[in-house]
């Protein structure tokens, strides 16, 4: 008798597909399972259950994280809002600084422009052509240097037909005074012989009326020469214009000519200028200076004139006279500082920077530029006075440094101003202040200070 395969039968097939029994020889009585072969399980039914329970405990979960997310969010918005509401209840705090003195003697820097002392321009006196020129631009001339010179041959014969009418009016009056020597000897005879009865008085009254013709016709002739002469003396120093010459010690900054050129006489808008000469020795600074700082701005006035082009150089030089009057369109007094130049480093049309060391008679006071609110009807400051509320208030600026104000009215020194203070602030709102100070000064504080008081 045959004993059956011990080899559990594969379980590669389906899930819960039952296993077939064990095989025996046809006919033969099915044996008893031995109790070392595997019992097949069915796994579709643990699976199942397992999944759901998965299913349920995920579904809890869920639920209890969205109510546990929900009751945390309202939470945080209950908080946010009582945090809110108290911000809302407290007083919006500001930064504060002191009103400050200005300087009386603080200086006042101002641009400028610099000019020659002297500058002439240079035009011809006669008509001609540029026969020479004999000193360009950058050159330094003297006092009576040639600069350039003109031929005028239409002067030039003026000058000779002058000259040449000059000895025809002067033998005229040789000629007169001899017609009148000769009338006053006749008119000695016919006189003389009058008394006698030679001649009658009336000839002899003829006699004294050719005399008195005769020496009239020398003055009128002598008169005629006078006038010859100065004709001659006329053309003889227009002539004398036919050179160019420098009026003073100068450099020549502009020469408008060239050899050949035709010249006429004039300095009207349409004539050509000939040369620009100009000397700088002393140079004149011109200053427009601002009415505020009028009253401190004096003949004879410290001043000190720089310029980009020589750092760490300054020209020492003082007021020389004011305009003593306001531009009406500027608002600004022109006033004029002489310093001195002696080699020439501060050119015409030169951009410079003056300082006058003036003393402010009622010195403005100082506050930072952030304080500063420009409103439609003008300037103001946020004041916090001693009750800790905000005050608006105008102002009127008197100068702008950069990070400073010169306030010139409307504050005074020891008051408290709010710095960068936000538009939702409003006039007698109060506050929390926080002391500050002008730039480039060590803060105070910056605990809150109740009353508003200084440092």
């Amino acid at each position: 008798m045959n004993k059956p395969d011990p080899k559990p039968q594969s379980l590669s097939g389906s899930a819960g597909a039952p296993h077939p029994a064990p095989a025996g020889p046809p006919g033969a009585a099915p044996q008893p399972e031995s109790s070392h072969v595997p019992v097949p399980v069915h796994f579709h039914h643990r699976t199942g259950l397992i999944v759901v329970l998965a299913v349920l405990v995920a579904a809890v979960g869920l639920i209890v994280a969205q109510r546990v997310r929900s009751h945390l969010k309202n939470q945080a918005q209950a908080a946010l809002a009582e945090g809110v509401q108290q911000e809302l209840e407290q007083p919006p705090v500001v930064r504060l600084a002191q009103v400050e003195a200005g300087n009386p003697e603080s200086p006042l820097t101002l641009p400028g422009e610099c000019r020659a002392f002297y500058e002439a321009k240079l035009f011809a006196r006669v008509n001609g052509y540029v026969r020479i020129w004999n000193f360009d631009i950058g050159d330094h001339v003297k006092a009576g240097a040639v600069l350039a010179s003109i031929d005028t041959p239409d002067l030039d014969e003026e000058l000779r037909v002058a000259q040449a009418r000059l000895v025809s009016l002067k033998a005229d009056v040789k000629l007169a005074e001899a017609a009148a020597d000769f009338a006053r000897i006749t008119h000695g005879r016919f006189a003389a012989a009058a008394p006698e009865g030679v001649v009658s008085r009336q000839e002899a009254d003829e006699k004294k009326s050719d005399l008195d013709v005769s020496l009239a016709k020398v003055e009128a002739a002598k008169a005629q020469v006078a006038l010859g002469e100065a004709e001659v003396r006329r053309l003889e120093d227009l002539v004398g214009f036919k050179q160019v010459v420098a009026p003073f010690d100068g450099v020549v900054t502009r020469r408008l000519i060239d050899i050949g050129d035709l010249v006429t006489a004039g300095s009207t808008a349409g004539d050509t200028t000939l040369f620009t000469v100009s000397t700088s020795a002393t140079a004149r600074v011109f200053v427009e200076v601002p009415q505020v700082a009028r009253a401190s701005i004096h003949a004879g006035l410290q001043a000190e004139v720089t310029a980009p082009e020589y750092p760490g150089r300054v020209f020492q030089g003082q007021v020389d006279r004011t305009a003593e009057a306001i531009d009406p369109a500027s608002g600004t007094l022109r006033v004029e500082v002489l310093a001195p130049n002696p080699d020439g480093a501060l050119v015409p049309g030169m951009y410079a920077q003056v300082t006058f060391h003036c003393r402010n008679v009622h010195p403005a006071v100082r506050i930072p530029a952030g304080a500063l609110l420009l409103l439609v009807d003008g300037p103001h400051v946020a004041v916090v006075g001693a009750d800790s509320c905000v005050h608006f208030r105008p102002i009127k600026i008197g100068r702008d440094m950069g990070d400073i104000i010169e306030v010139s009215d409307g504050l005074s020194s020891g008051e408290n101003v709010a710095l960068n203070i936000n538009n939702q602030i409003t006039d007698g709102q109060k506050v929390a202040p926080m002391v500050a100070d002008l730039p480039g000064k060590t803060a105070a504080g910056s605990a809150p200070v109740m009353g508003g008081g200084g440092e």
